[in-house]
């Protein structure tokens, strides 16, 4: 065993980081130059094998760029996430659900990854020389250094270019960011550090803790172990260590790869190619060939195949296609106790072995290993075997289950939501990507497409002074608004009439007026003509002197005699027409109400009323925006809207929105609906995030799935996904099919749409108010509810395994009980609905 005392026995004798230059250059006591940068890697999962050739293409295209002297340290830190945090906020109904899925999350063991990229660079020897102080020639040693660290400087920016559109995020570490990275590579306590005044003499800050160098190893209070390769597979396919990222323990993986130059490649592949090439024949075949003059037989054909192989490689190197190095790679566990550490060294063995990997469990070597692993420490645990560019794309960490973003950049706050996947990576939700949150969700009835919009808009609720306008058909969101104390509005149904011209004597809002009024010409099919549209304005500015009572469709057909048509049309909205329920009002559509609902059903059977009544309320809605977070959610009603002046409309609607901290969710059915519709292409340019619903008919519209971004993968999956359960959401930064897992009060709130439920809500909410008292009154009702449904699935179990010789034993007396306990129960749910109702 190699023996690591007196100095040597210090782990800051191996770790060379030494200070800290400009532009967060590290310079090292081994004489390299080195910089470390955070990435976020793909999720490449649903990834087609065309788009995953196509990506490790990219990933060698920037390690083939490399010249000899680079050195390559990737790492991912794999840890256990435990600061599930919970807030809370003016709702209840809020607090109750969050807390419920916060402690859901506490008691379950949640993994999340993070990944390092060190670059670092070998000094020339003659500088090196110099920068140990054997010369002291300092004006020499200043302009080599100088000029080495400008070229370093230069190729580093475009290495940094590629990996910028390799990576979802590539950033390089702030001087804090470095110190506690590097501390996390030495010791087994992880904390954040502090930098000292001066940043230098940086290994012995950062080493804080003891190695013991034994066959069981330790660091500081834990024991260690190092998994490494003993060979590469002959053949590698891309994101082949995929897996690691989600295996259920803390780890480090520790990748490092030596590049070499060209002639040293080319010639120790040659080196290597002879060997082989002369392993084809057998000691027997070549002797037999020498005494009988005649041509050896291949007896190893794996020798000549592979011989072929290195052929090949040294062309690609020679012809710049490949670079070549030296590849080590460690997996490092760690324990509180040897059994702990073996139960980890086991599942990370197995993993190797069932993708045919040769694996070193290191003993002797373990300490060397650990080494090894230190970013810039190309001294120890050298492992010689070449591996090239395309074969190192494929074993590096450069694939993750994408986990959303926990920090909603926009709203500069915590994500939206947090989500489960089917593996140990829990989801980040959020609509946005970047500033942009305008959404669309597709989902056929029955998948659960309400019960998500439920959910984010209540979620939407925890930002600070956030707004929720929700248009929606079939009042699934009754009992959500009852219980955030928000407004719900059946238009067509409550009486609701609106009062379009209020503000006509402000010009900017006649000019408004004015196009509404063309809007509702142009649905009754009148053509719009010059003349119409300036004896419209003319009655519009005589009436804008009017009280603003008076501002209305009756005051406006009096005064209007410039068309019979138009004023046909006129009295039709007036308070004896068809149409004067809907704007014959003194109603502000949008009232001081953080949440509100416009229930969208009985309207919708008014064509024409219902595309008119939608064009106000965008404008109101428009008028109202003051920059706060807002969420306008349309589920199907959109539609009414589907026809060349509202399209125009509407994509102009969406840039103001956008800029006004405004996202509009836009929900439907069917996908061919959007694809349809003359917003078809606005959809496509302004809506950043797509969530799909499982549908197990998506083959009958393959294509139009392809068409709206899905690939094979991703279809299949949606194929496969389980209705009511699962979502999968899809923009630029990755895609990630994630489970909204509801407990029993998210269920109450967001589930309950039938008419029965619907009727108990509002008879509920006109008896006790909305908001926190209605949302504890709510509980105890389905918490009743629940008990009787219960009683009565446990009465029918028993009955069904009630047998004739149990008619006279104690299985029918508890029978007998169950069915008293619920008629009890059952009188008790009466008598609560009496009350209320009363």
């Amino acid at each position: 065993m190699k023996d690591y005392n007196i100095e040597l026995d210090k782990v800051s004798f191996y770790t060379p980081q030494f200070a800290i230059l400009e532009d967060n250059i590290i310079i090292n006591k081994n004489g390299s130059v080195q910089k470390i940068y955070k990435y976020q890697a793909k999720d490449l999962e649903n990834y087609t094998k065309e788009a995953l050739l196509g990506y490790r293409n990219v990933l060698n295209n920037m390690f083939k760029r490399l010249e000899g002297g680079y050195i390559l340290n990737f790492e991912v830190q794999r840890n256990q996430k435990k600061d599930f945090t919970t807030r809370k906020t003016e709702f209840e109904v809020f607090n109750i659900i969050s807390d419920e899925k916060y402690q859901d999350f506490k008691n379950c063991i949640f993994y999340e990854n993070e990944f390092y990229l060190s670059i670092t660079k070998l000094i020339p020897s003659e500088t090196k020389t110099k920068l140990s102080g054997f010369f002291v020639e300092e004006d020499s040693f200043k302009t080599d250094i100088d000029m080495f660290l400008e070229v370093f400087k230069k190729e580093i920016k475009e290495l940094e270019m590629l990996a910028e559109n390799l990576f979802l995020d590539f950033e390089e570490l702030s001087v804090k960011e470095i110190y506690t990275y590097l501390h996390s590579c030495v010791s087994d306590n992880r904390q954040k550090v502090r930098v000292p005044s001066i940043p230098s003499y940086i290994a012995d800050y950062i080493c804080d803790r003891d190695m013991i160098n034994a066959l069981n190893s330790k660091i500081g209070d834990k024991y260690f172990k190092c998994i490494t390769f003993n060979d590469t597979p002959l053949y590698s396919y891309p994101n082949m260590l995929e897996g690691l990222a989600k295996l259920g323990i803390e780890y480090r993986w520790c990748t490092r790869y030596i590049v070499l130059d060209k002639l040293e490649a080319k010639a120790k592949l040659e080196k290597r190619r002879r060997i082989v090439f002369g392993q084809r024949y057998s000691v027997f075949e070549s002797i037999k060939a020498k005494i009988t003059n005649t041509y050896p037989k291949v007896t190893n054909p794996e020798a000549e195949e592979e011989a072929n192989l290195l052929q090949k490689e040294i062309v690609e190197v020679e012809n710049n296609n490949l670079s070549e190095g030296y590849f080590s790679t460690n997996i490092i566990l760690y324990g509180n106790t040897i059994e702990e550490l073996e139960e980890k060294v086991r599942i990370v063995n197995k993993f190797f072995i069932d993708k045919e990997f040769i694996t070193i469990i290191e003993n002797i070597n373990n300490t060397e290993a650990f080494l090894g692993s230190i970013p810039a420490n190309y001294f120890n645990n050298i492992r010689t075997s070449l591996l090239h560019s395309i074969h190192l794309s494929h074993l590096i960490p450069a694939s993750q289950s994408w986990s959303g973003e926990k920090f909603n950049k926009k709203f500069k706050d915590e994500a939206l939501f947090l989500a489960k996947t089917k593996g140990t990576t829990p989801f980040y939700f959020n609509l946005h990507y970047k500033d942009l949150g305008h959404t669309m969700i597709v989902g056929k009835s029955g998948a659960g497409k309400s019960v998500l919009l439920g959910y984010i808009a209540l979620n939407f609720m925890k930002y600070k002074n956030s707004k929720v306008i929700y248009f929606d058909k079939g009042g699934s969101q009754r009992v959500l608004t009852y219980a955030l104390n928000g407004v719900f509005n059946d238009i067509g149904k409550d009486k609701m009439s609106f009062q379009p011209f209020e503000n006509i004597d402000d010009v900017f809002e006649r000019k408004k007026a004015s196009q509404f009024l063309e809007e509702l010409l142009e649905l009754n099919n009148i053509e719009i003509t010059p003349e119409i549209q300036f004896s419209l304005w003319e009655a519009l500015t005589n009436m804008a002197s009017n009280d603003k009572s008076l501002r209305t469709f009756t005051t406006l057909e009096s005064i209007y005699n410039s068309n019979i048509n138009v004023k046909i049309l006129l009295k039709d909205y007036t308070l004896t027409g068809s149409q004067g329920e809907l704007f014959e009002g003194d109603i502000n559509p949008l009232a001081n109400n953080r949440f509100q609902i416009f229930e969208m059903n009985k309207i919708s059977e008014n064509q024409k009323g219902i595309a008119l009544v939608l064009s106000y309320l965008f404008n109101e809605i428009e008028n109202n925006l003051n920059g706060e977070p807002t969420l306008i959610i349309l589920d199907e009603c959109w539609k009414f809207l589907d026809n060349k002046r509202f399209s125009d409309k509407i994509k102009e609607w969406l840039k103001v929105l956008r800029k006004k901290n405004t996202s509009v969710i836009f929900a439907t059915q069917e996908l061919s609906d959007i694809a349809n519709s003359m917003i078809a292409d606005t959809l496509s340019s302004q809506v950043a995030t797509k969530i799909f619903l499982p549908n197990k008919e998506i083959r009958e519209n393959y294509e139009l799935y392809k068409k709206f971004g899905l690939n094979e993968t991703e279809i299949t999956n949606l194929e496969e996904a389980i209705p009511k359960k699962e979502y999968f959401l899809k923009n630029n930064n990755g895609a990630r099919m994630f489970d909204l897992d509801l407990k029993e009060n998210g269920l109450r709130f967001l589930t309950k749409s039938e008419d029965k439920d619907q009727n108990l809500a509002k008879d509920l909410y006109n008896k006790v108010g909305g908001g926190n008292i209605f949302t504890e009154k709510w509980i105890e009702f389905m918490k009743l509810e629940e008990e009787i449904e219960a009683l009565k699935n446990n009465i029918k179990k028993e009955k069904l395994n009630l047998g004739a010789e149990d008619i006279f034993s104690t299985k029918l007396d508890y029978i007998n009980s169950l069915e008293k306990e619920l008629s009890h129960k059952e009188q008790e749910l009466e008598e609560k609905i009496k009350n209320i109702r009363g």
